[in-house]
Parts: structure tokens; sequence; C-alpha cells
């Protein structure tokens, strides 16, 4: 009789669940830093405890993408309303719409723009996306510009036909008013505040590296805590010990 035939077959390991931890916010990457160097010296926590610590950091490029939040929306929302209201009450829609116009001030705009930067950079980095929106303003009221002398060339050019008056002056108009539109109502305020955020990320991996440096270093947890203050802004530092 075969013993292995009886033998009862091995139960299934369940599997462990997945504890989600919360990311840390990045103006907090001080004080994770600081609490999981007091962990690892022995000081308020485990070794467990700081390699929790330390999995909180998150990666700042993966959880703060490109994502708009609400004051971008409303600040957009409300300034393009107040304008339409504008055009509303003045007048007819349609003598603000112009092809030509757009066709100078946006594909020129984006034209001027690629030459001045590479293809790859604005998918390495929001600091070179940045870059290029900030390009990109200064680049739009030039084109606006441009395409006024193309408007007032082409009526001075047909002064003799009425008709062709107006539709120059249209264009000489209006691409002026795109190029202002775009760069100081899209442009301007966009890459202002990619700059504010690269700058955050830029300061939160600085603490990220000196935090690391100093649990590799075993160093006392008040020394990372004075490093640490000495990048962080008066309102922003850290008081752990103090």
């Amino acid at each position: 009789m075969s013993i292995a035939g009886n033998a009862p077959a091995p139960s299934a390991v369940p599997p462990q669940p997945t504890v989600a931890v919360p990311p840390v916010p990045p103006l907090q990457a001080a004080s994770v830093a600081a609490n999981a160097a007091n962990a690892d010296a022995g000081i308020g926590g485990s070794v467990e405890q700081s390699a929790r610590l330390r999995t909180q950091a998150p990666r700042i490029g993966a959880t703060r993408a490109l994502r708009p939040d609400m004051a971008t929306i409303v600040g957009l929302g409300g300034a393009f309303v107040l304008i339409a209201a504008a055009i509303a009450l003045g007048g007819a829609w349609s003598a603000f719409v112009d092809l030509r116009a757009v066709l100078i001030v946006l594909g020129g705009t984006a034209a001027v723009t690629a030459i001045s930067f590479g293809a790859g950079d604005l998918g390495r980095a929001r600091r070179a996306f940045s870059q290029c929106l900030r390009r990109a303003a200064e680049v739009a009221p030039a084109m606006g510009l441009i395409g006024t002398l193309v408007g007032l060339v082409q009526m001075l050019a047909n002064l003799n036909d009425p008709s062709a008056i107006g539709p120059g002056m249209a264009v000489a108009l209006l691409t002026t008013f795109y190029g202002a539109v775009l760069a100081n109502m899209v442009l301007a305020p966009l890459a202002a505040k990619l700059e504010k955020r690269a700058g955050e990320e830029s300061l939160v991996n600085e603490i990220y590296l000196m935090g690391v440096a100093s649990i590799a270093r075993r160093e006392n947890p008040r020394r990372l805590e004075m490093l640490i203050n000495t990048v962080l802004p008066p309102a922003r530092r850290v008081s752990y010990f103090t």
C-alpha cells in the first residue's frame, strides 16, 4: 500500500494583505527623514519603524505630475468668462474670430518654441517643460505683432478695394489680441506655477538625499535636523527636538 497516496495535499499559503501607506506631502519630507533617523538611532522607534517611515517618502515626479489644481481651473475659467462676457456685451462673436490670425499666432508660437528646444525636452523634466511654456509666452506677443504687420500690409496694398480693408484690419488687430491673451492668460501663469512646483520638487529631493546620507552615516538625528533646517525656509523648519 502506497503511503504517498494517503498523504494530505499541502494547503495553499494565503496571500498576505498589502497595507497601503498614505503618501507624505512634500512639505513633510523633512519630518519623515528626521523620524527615520531617530528610529535608526533608537530614539522613539525601532528599525521596523524606520523602514516604514522611509517607504512613506513619495516620488514627487510621479505623485505630483502635471495635474491641474482648483486654483488653475478657476483662474483660467474666470478670466475667459470675463473676456467672453465683454465680447458678448459689446458685439457679435464673429468679429473676434479669424482663421488667419489663429494660424499666425498658434502655429507661429508652436513653431518658434519647437526651434528653441529639442524634441525630448518636453518629456524629460517638469523644469524643462516650464521653460518651454515660458519661451512660448515670450514668443506669442511677437507673433501677434508679426500678424499685425501682415494685416497692415494687406490692408495698405488694397486701399483701392474697400471690401479688402476690413479683413486686413481684422487680421492686424486680432493677431495682437490672440497673442496677448495666449501669453498673459495661459502660458505665463502655467509656466510660473510649474516653476514653483519644480522648485519645491528640487527642495524635497535635496531633503531626501540629506536624510538618506545621514541615516547611512548613522549620525545624530539632531545633526540631521540642523542640516535640514539650513535648506528650509524659516516658516517650514523642523523642530522635532525642541
